[in-house]
């Protein structure tokens, strides 16, 4: 378990698709999760729709950078539902990705 867990730094790690899926699954069980940095990994749409179903649960969560993933419509509309959750959001950054890109 990770419940202690506040920062989490895996950016250029290029962990893509099954990394996020591994991580977000670890991520679950982390509800003091403050900050996220994923930048950087290639994780794309199915990556985002694990990480956004993960970060549902983490009510805490400050920072979040997504830069640099390949993530498309689909995993920023699944990135954006779970972070509806977190009020205490302060910082997102989703640039570099191919959201509205068609």
């Amino acid at each position: 378990k990770c419940a202690n867990l506040q920062y989490l730094n895996l950016r250029y790690n290029e962990i893509g698709v099954d990394g996020a899926v591994a991580v977000s699954e670890a991520l679950s069980k982390c509800a003091n999760l403050q900050h996220l940095n994923l930048k950087n990994n290639k994780i794309g749409d199915d990556g985002a729709v694990a990480v956004g179903e993960a970060l549902s649960k983490c009510a805490n969560l400050q920072h979040l950078d997504l830069r640099s993933n390949k993530i498309g419509d689909d995993g920023a509309v699944a990135v954006s539902e779970a972070l509806s959750k977190c009020a205490n959001l302060q910082y997102l950054v989703l640039r570099n990705n191919k959201i509205g890109d068609d």
